[in-house]
């Protein structure tokens, strides 16, 4: 029995591994938007935009907005925020689209928190960008 060889030239490996970090990066790269109802009674809705190629949770609502690193695992996406009083962490599951903030407070040493849920938000094919 003869196994036939056949010589991979390096312009060949570059191609393939090209064509493999493309496919990957383009699964990757799209923006989700989502919009959560209220944490809490009285409080507007938070839109949440995802960008898993940046690395990034992006949160905006009526009176504040800020981005920040996440971490995008394959059922939970975390991100967390420096407040003046502690620190905020945000899990968002990928699984049902609940929301959940736990804020430490580091003066009482103790964390509350609240949850919500999201739904995916469709952008509008009117928008421009």
């Amino acid at each position: 029995m003869r196994i036939a060889h056949q010589k991979i030239n390096a312009m060949q490996v570059l191609g393939l591994f090209a064509l493999v970090l493309c496919s990957g990066a383009h699964a990757s790269s799209k923006t989700t938007f989502l919009s959560c109802a209220p944490l809490q009674k009285g409080t507007p809705d938070w839109e949440v935009i995802l960008n898993e190629a940046n690395g990034t949770a992006a949160v905006q609502a009526e009176k504040f907005s800020y981005t920040a690193p996440a971490a995008f695992g394959s059922e939970t996406v975390t991100w967390k925020e420096s407040i003046s009083s502690g620190t905020v962490t945000n899990r968002l599951s990928r699984v049902d689209l609940s929301l959940v903030r736990v804020v430490h407070n580091d003066y009482l040493d103790k964390d509350f928190t609240d949850r919500t849920s999201c739904k995916v938000k469709r952008v509008s094919k009117k928008t421009r960008f």
